[in-house]
């Protein structure tokens, strides 16, 4: 704060000078009153100041209240004797001197008895502040005319305050009537970084959009640390370039905003409009509406703001497209109708096709059965399309009751043909069935549905059907005839196992038991079925007996299941489950018995595709165990056979087969040793990847300097501390270092290290590659921030004599003395230790600073000085 003669508004930076005549040879007891520059925008010159005595004056002190940071200044200083004043001298501005510092030339003067100072301001450069503002007075006596006899330069302190008195160096430096006067401007500047402006784009991919719908939002900028999203919902931003799909609701604005490093942002925004969805129209139409049954219709339709459309009525299909044709061939009245959906909601449309007689009617007449025995009967039906009315026509007649279809009972005694015939106003038309009639009595053979003769139903047993063969007519055969056993083995429709058994004569209304050859059981589902008097050959054998009835000798199918195991092999397994190359690799498959029946012991085959490429190259047989229906067991190689157990594994993709039921070679005694319902479902497959292993890296440090042993940890280190990096790795083929050099080796030591510097951190990383590709392993080592050093004088509390002694103690807490250096009168030119003292006799204020990398440190040790009047 200015002293309480002036009050401070921070407009511009306040001088102010005092000044005495001596008293008793010191500068004591006649000092005048103080004056000061204005503190306004136009600052100026203080007020003359004077010895109060009004003698010529001989001691002189500066006053400073810094101002504003943003206050450009330089200080003028002019003499005045007796109203004479003599010519004023200024310093440069702060911003234009040597790293802010500047001082003026000499005021030269005689038998002064005033002073004055003045204060000039401007704006600061753009960029640049003003701070740590010091001003200094120095006074010197005259030689030949010539300011060359100058005293100590007194300073204020550093944020405002008065200095000591300064004298001039003459009378031994005792000063006295000075004749010259400079003044100094000590200050920082400090210029900002130049400002970073970013830049930012933002635009949508489909701006407007309807309710319900989305967009993307896509952003990009340049300049920008860091951007983020300030308005609009769902708008998430993580990058400074990008994007990020949304769903508005509502019509709103979507804004973006980046941030350079040196704060400075901008931002950009997107107006989403949201239109509420059309609702959707649909359009079909008919290429006919009224048409002939069955002819052929194409629709068409189309569709507005829809995303799909169905069709209904006989035989439209849209297959959810919103626009198309479809062919339909109605046969009765019908009305197809068209609905398309969107987010809009439905729209609907129709057309009615109506069949209409434009010919005669259409008819159909059949007999069912159309052959049978006389005394039997058949069913005459009919169907007719536009008709209106229908009747028996010719001979024989049988009812219709002018029904247009329809069915009758027909009991002829020989061949016949009927007819009808359907009338409407275009004609008639006219349809036959024909039906043959067989002589009843005669010879009639039939075989019953077989059964199980003997066996049983399980996989692997043998198998014997009986048939019981009927001769139902009222003659005896002639001679002897065959029954043919069929099997359906695949319950396909197909019969594909046969056997024919010999008949001898066989009398009317007699029967026999005809019995097949075994057939050896497999699982599943099969049929069998016998026929009378057919023989499998065909030929002669086939058909030996004339009979009233040639097509009732095959009897009904007796379908049966035999029951077997069925062993299925599960994806096989691989350990480990993850294998990279070098891996020893164990195989294992978990086989089911899914049947009903118990199966005997058996192995599993492994087969291993190591190349990927159809061809097993490795094979592994396992031991053989039993499996109940139901259960389950494990199978692992065992090397049986002169076959493999395990895998070394090799990079690349391989398949693996493992099949239950198998053994090596084929062909062995264990091969396909369980007869099964299915032995298509024994093997299975599994594809895996084996990687090349990915390389790991280490990386140790030590402090040399301390010693102790390599640590893969972070460290702190002192300053002028050193260290030295260590490094290995696996599967590596070479390694790099950040921040250090590993030379392309995958292990080793490295001492030539740059340490952080003070207050800063560096992390060292090693990166080692080889197949399996990158790993890395960082470290970071910090130095600890320097301290800045101590400097003490006992005698820098109170001003001392001129020509006393002072002792000035130093601590450089950690700095480096090398790194040190003292800048005043007695001190040392050098430092080789952390802590010591030197002494100094004091000529005159006397200020010594002592500057390390920690920092700067200054004392003053102030006088009082002698003064001699002249």
């Amino acid at each position: 704060m200015l002293p309480s003669q002036v009050e401070a508004s921070g407009t511009t930076l306040v001088a102010g000078l005092r000044a005495m005549d001596v008293n008793s040879q010191y500068c004591s007891q006649r000092e005048g009153s103080p004056g000061y520059t204005p503190d306004t925008t136009s600052a100026g010159w203080s007020s003359l100041v004077r010895d109060t005595g009004g003698a010529d004056i001989s001691c002189v002190k500066v006053y400073a209240d810094p101002g504003p940071s943003t206050k450009d200044v330089r200080i003028c200083i002019q003499l005045e004797n007796n109203g004479t004043y003599f010519s004023s001298v200024c310093t440069s501005w702060a911003s234009e001197g040597t790293n802010g510092d500047s001082v003026s030339s000499w005021s030269a003067g005689k038998d002064n008895d005033g002073i004055r100072i003045s204060v000039e301001n401007r704006d600061m450069p753009s960029g640049q502040t003003i701070s740590d503002v010091q001003l200094g007075i120095q006074l010197s006596k005259k030689n030949s005319g010539i300011c060359n006899q100058p005293g100590t330069t007194q300073y204020t302190p550093i944020g405002g305050g008065w200095s000591s008195y300064a004298v001039d160096g003459g009378n031994g430096g005792y000063g006295g009537d000075f004749d010259c006067t400079k003044v100094y401007l000590n200050s920082t500047i400090t210029t900002a970084p130049s400002p970073i402006y970013p830049t930012v784009t933002l635009t949508a991919d489909q701006n407007p959009i309807t309710t319900g719908g989305s967009t993307t939002l896509r952003w990009t900028s340049s300049n920008a640390s860091s951007c983020s999203a300030i308005a609009g919902s769902g708008f998430s931003v993580s990058s400074t370039n990008g994007s990020d799909g949304i769903s508005p609701t509502s019509s709103q604005t979507y804004t973006i905003r980046c941030y350079s490093s040196t704060g400075h942002s901008s931002s950009k925004s997107v107006n989403m409009v949201v239109n509420a969805a059309t609702a959707p129209t649909a359009s079909l139409s008919a290429s006919s509406n009224s048409v002939s049954s069955g002819s052929t219709v194409t629709l068409t339709w189309s569709s507005t703001n829809a995303t799909s459309c169905s069709g209904t009525g006989s035989g439209f299909a849209t297959g959810n497209a919103t626009s198309g044709t479809d062919t339909v061939n109605p046969t009765v009245d019908t009305t197809y109708t068209l609905t398309c959906t969107g987010t809009g909601g439905t729209g609907t449309d129709s057309e009615t096709i109506t069949i209409i007689v434009t010919g005669p009617p259409t008819v159909t007449l059949t007999a069912t059965p159309s052959t049978f025995a006389s005394g039997s009967s058949s069913t005459l039906t009919w169907s007719s399309s536009g008709a209106d009315t229908c009747s028996s026509y010719g001979s024989p007649s049988f009812s219709t009751g002018n029904a247009t279809s329809g069915s009758v009972s027909i009991s002829p005694t020989t061949n016949t043909t009927y007819t009808i015939r359907c009338y409407n106003a275009y004609g008639y038309t006219n349809a036959t069935a024909t039906v043959t009639v067989t002589a009843s009595g005669g010879t009639d053979l039939i075989s019953a549905t077989p059964t199980l003769y003997s066996g049983s139903l399980t996989a692997g047993s043998s198998l014997r059907f009986s048939s019981v063969v009927t001769n139902q007519g009222t003659v005896d055969t002639s001679t002897y005839f065959y029954t043919l056993f069929q099997i359906d083995v695949d319950n396909n429709g197909s019969y594909d196992w046969t056997y024919d058994s010999y008949n001898g004569t066989l009398a009317a209304a007699n029967s026999a038991t005809q019995v097949a050859t075994s057939w050896t059981a497999l699982g599943g589902t099969h049929s069998v079925r016998a026929c009378a008097d057919t023989h499998s050959s065909g030929g002669s054998s086939n058909n030996r007996i004339t009979e009233s009835d040639e097509t009732n000798n095959c009897s009904a199918a007796y379908t049966f299941t035999v029951s077997a195991a069925d062993l299925v092999t599960a994806t096989p397994t691989i350990s480990p489950t993850s294998p990279i190359a070098g891996n020893t690799i164990t195989f294992s498959a978990v086989v089911t018995n899914q049947g009903s029946v118990d199966a005997g012991s058996s192995p599993t085959l492994f087969e291993l595709d190591i190349n990927n490429d159809g061809s097993y190259d490795w094979t592994g047989n396992s031991g053989v165990g039993s499996i109940n229906a139901g259960s389950t067991r494990t199978y692992t190689p065992n090397g049986a056979n002169s076959t493999q157990t395990t895998w070394t594994a090799t990079a690349g993709t391989h398949t693996i087969r493992a099949c239950a039921d198998n053994y090596y070679p084929d062909g062995n005694f264990w091969d396909n040793r369980v007869t099964e319902s299915d032995e298509n479902n024994n093997c299975a497959t599994y594809t895996f990847t084996v990687v090349n292993p990915v390389p790991t890296a280490t990386l140790e440090v030590q402090n040399t300097t301390t010693g102790g042993a390599y640590t893969t940890n972070d460290i702190s280190i002192s300053n002028d501390d050193q260290i030295a990096l260590r490094w290995s790795s696996t599967n590596a083929t070479s390694c790099s270092g950040s921040n250090f050099s590993a030379g392309g080796t995958t292990s080793g030591t490295q001492s030539s290290i740059t340490e952080p510097s003070p207050g800063s951190s560096t992390t060292y990383t090693l990166v080692c590659t080889g197949a399996g590709g990158t790993g890395s392993d960082p470290l970071t080592v910090t130095t600890a921030a320097l301290s800045p050093p101590t400097l003490t004088s006992t005698q820098s509390a109170e001003p001392v004599l001129l020509g006393s002694s002072a002792t000035f103690n130093w601590n450089l807490n950690g700095n480096t003395p090398a790194q040190c250096s003292f800048v005043g009168s007695g001190a040392p030119g050098s430092i080789s230790a952390q802590t010591g003292s030197f002494n100094t006799t004091v000529q005159g204020e006397t200020r010594v600073t002592l500057s390390c990398p920690g920092g700067n440190v200054s004392v003053t040790v102030r006088v009082i000085p002698k003064v001699y009047e002249e």
